[in-house]
C-alpha cells in the first residue's frame, strides 16, 4: 500500500498504521516510507539536547509502548513518515503528551490535509516535537502537584496542571497518564497540542 497526501486521510494512515507499526521488532532507521523521500538529519536530533542518567523501568522504549497500547497508531505512523521514530527509541527520560487516533480523526478536514501535504513535513515535525519533554527524569501524573510550565523538544512551552486525579495539559485533560517505557512515559490526550509558534501557518 502506497502513501499518498492527495488520497489519504488521517483516519485511514490509523488504519495503515496498525498494521505498519505492529508489535514486532523495531524498524529500521534508514528505511523509509514507501513513496516518501527520508527526511534526512533525524529531526529530534536538531531539537533536542539533554543529558542525564537513563531510565529503566519497563521493557520496550516509547515507540513499542505506543505501537502496543493500539490507540497511537497515527501518531507512530508520523513519526516513522517523518523519520522521527529512532530518536524516541534512543536513551533518554522523555515525557511525552500521546495524541490519540481519535484526537487526529477529530482535527478539521482542511488541518488533517495540511499535516498530510508532503511540503509541511517540518511543519508536522514541529507540532509532534511540541508534544515531548525531555527533562532529568520523566513526569508522572504525581509528580504535578502544581501549575508548570516546561519546554519541549519543539522548544515551545507547555503548561501543566493538576486537576484532581488528573493532570491537564495546556488546558485539555489527560486521559489516560503514566503509560510506562523503558525510556520515559506516555500521557494519552484526546486532542492534537498546537505550538503558538506556527499556529498561524495551519488553516
Amino acid at each position: 500500500m502506497k502513501y499518498n497526501p492527495i488520497f489519504c486521510t488521517l483516519s485511514t494512515l490509523a488504519v495503515w498504521g496498525a498494521a505498519l507499526v505492529s508489535p514486532l521488532p523495531a524498524v529500521a532507521s534508514d528505511v523509509a516510507e514507501p513513496g516518501l523521500p527520508q527526511m534526512g538529519p533525524s529531526v529530534l536530533s536538531t531539537l533536542s539536547n539533554t543529558s542525564g542518567p537513563i531510565v529503566a523501568q519497563a521493557e520496550g522504549d516509547v515507540v513499542d509502548v505506543a505501537v502496543n497500547h493500539g490507540s497511537f497508531s497515527t501518531l507512530v505512523t508520523l513519526l516513522q513518515t517523518l523519520g522521527m521514530e529512532e530518536d524516541l527509541r534512543g536513551y533518554g527520560r522523555f515525557t511525552v503528551f500521546a495524541p490519540t487516533d481519535a484526537a487526529f480523526a477529530a482535527l478539521s478536514p482542511a488541518v488533517q490535509a495540511a499535516l498530510l501535504d508532503e511540503s509541511n513535513r517540518e511543519l508536522v515535525a514541529q507540532i509532534l516535537a511540541y508534544h515531548v519533554v525531555a527533562s532529568g527524569v520523566p513526569l508522572y501524573a504525581e509528580d504535578i502537584t502544581d501549575t508548570m510550565v516546561l519546554r519541549t523538544l519543539e522548544r515551545g512551552d507547555i503548561e501543566l496542571q493538576p486537576d484532581g486525579r488528573s493532570v491537564l495539559v495546556n488546558g485539555v485533560e489527560v486521559i489516560e497518564a503514566d503509560i510506562e517505557a523503558r525510556n520515559g512515559v506516555i500521557h494519552a490526550i484526546p486532542q492534537v497540542l498546537i505550538p503558538p509558534s506556527i499556529a498561524g501557518q495551519l488553516p
